[in-house]
């Protein structure tokens, strides 16, 4: 099964991520891909945060490659940061092996792709996109036998609406229901209706 997400600001990618992650059994592996800035991090912070740990003392791993962070009743999340392994028997080297043996230990693993065949066929695949300046388009798929309440999906997906009129979210449409909807925002633009609240600077346009 899989369920695509539109998220507005790196908030609500970790509030999404923290959804998950109370829907899910301990264990889980949960496999992030997507390119630099897409929010990995930001998604792993919201894992942490809902399995009861401190979200904020989660940075990307990037050359320790892995990072452990305790959590709620005794289980911890491994996160793993795969971008600079030349191989995917390098994780090896790590206890990736009895990490994945342990079910008391959830695994975050960002750049999955680049160790695709040391992951465990039970894996939780979130593909994170830029879909704009701070938006960011989410794909959350899973195997069956670990997959979340339905009640979450069917609320998380309800709780996105356009932004013009309020109906259901077209997801190839963005943060809108249909290009005629998104045409009328660009049109507030250009007609004066939205305002800065201060002039851009260079920095704006700066990826975080």
């Amino acid at each position: 099964m899989q369920a695509e997400f539109v998220t507005d600001n790196p908030e609500e990618t970790q509030g999404l991520a923290k959804r998950l992650a109370a829907a899910l059994p301990a264990g889980a592996c949960v496999a992030l891909v997507g390119e630099l800035g897409a929010g990995k991090t930001c998604f792993v912070r919201g894992l942490v945060e809902g399995l009861g740990g401190d979200a904020s003392l989660v940075s990307s791993p990037t050359f320790v490659i892995s990072c452990e962070h305790p959590c709620a009743q005794a289980t911890q999340l491994a996160h793993i940061d795969a971008y600079r392994l030349g191989s995917e028997e390098e994780i090896l080297s790590i206890g990736w092996l009895e990490l994945v043996a342990d079910p008391a230990t959830w695994l975050a693993v960002e750049w999955a792709d680049r160790i695709a065949g040391q992951l465990p066929a039970s894996r939780v695949m979130v593909t994170l996109e830029h879909a704009g300046q701070s938006q960011r388009r989410i794909s959350i798929k899973w195997p069956q036998g670990i997959e979340p309440a339905p009640q979450w999906i069917n609320d998380a997906l309800e709780s996105q609406v356009c932004a013009v009129c309020g109906e259901p979210l077209n997801q190839a449409a963005g943060p809108f229901c249909s290009d005629r909807c998104k045409m009328a925002d660009l049109g507030r633009w250009f007609s004066g209706g939205y305002v800065l609240p201060r002039p851009l600077k260079d920095a704006d346009w700066e990826e975080a």
